[in-house]
């Protein structure tokens, strides 16, 4: 059952359904969209589709997590975003992941700013982050432009990260 979770002017956010395997490969499967995401490119749809599974037990464990993005007037899936727990910590990490065709618009501020009004809301008493690889210049402007501020390098699943904090 798709459930949408929230929407903003130009993109509605919903979950995931086995049925979006084939939309999400298609992001998951491009080098330039993945350079600086968790884990890289997903060449395998076997890769995606263990992804996919992970999204769903973590919206049933949690009840939030990674959603679809559509484009609301065309109805095109745009790509991901969400909010995922970071183990053993109070932490939770805001991620969007959009197809090269959205760069450049200001969907991914849209989403950002839309995915911490939802966590100011829902999931009070955590602290939002933002992990971001070295050289992702557009991430940093679109996290300082929703108010986080950087507080250290660090190592989060299994990765060096630049940590950008926000309060929900």
């Amino acid at each position: 059952m798709i459930n949408i979770i929230l929407e903003t002017e130009r993109i509605i956010l919903r979950t995931f359904t086995l049925q979006d395997l084939a939309s999400l490969h298609e992001l998951h499967s491009h080098a330039n969209v993945m350079k600086y995401l968790i884990g890289g490119t997903r060449a395998k749809l076997s890769d995606t589709e263990m992804d996919l599974q992970k999204y769903l037990e973590h919206q049933e464990k949690y009840r939030f997590g990674k959603w679809a993005m559509i484009h609301k007037l065309s109805g095109e899936f745009m790509g991901r975003a969400g909010l995922v727990t970071i183990p053993d910590s109070k932490e939770i990490d805001l991620g969007y992941a959009l197809h090269k065709k959205f760069w450049g618009q200001g969907y991914a501020t849209e989403i950002a700013q839309a995915l911490v009004e939802y966590a100011n809301i829902n999931l009070k008493g955590h602290t939002l982050v933002g992990l971001v690889k070295e050289g992702n210049q557009a991430s940093v402007n679109i996290l300082q432009k929703i108010g986080f501020i950087f507080t250290v390098c660090g190592l989060y699943f299994g990765e060096e990260f630049l940590v950008y904090k926000g309060n929900a």
